[in-house]
């Protein structure tokens, strides 16, 4: 199947999850979802740490 991510890290859960344990804060928890999901969207693979942080940056810009 060519080059593949392994899928335990996978980035959606993964990203929340660490939102949660870096914050313990469900509105930032729910973003870093939100933006694994969006930065995957994007990508030819999953996305990685880096890519998701540059979405939710955006993310955060566009809220305020």
């Amino acid at each position: 199947y060519g080059d593949h991510r392994d899928l335990h890290t996978f980035p959606t859960r993964r990203s929340s999850d660490l939102g949660w344990m870096e914050r313990a804060d469900y509105e930032y928890a729910f973003h870093m979802g939100i933006a694994a999901g969006s930065a995957s969207a994007f990508s030819e693979h999953l996305a990685v740490r880096e890519e998701i942080e540059a979405v939710y940056k955006q993310m955060m810009q566009d809220k305020n």
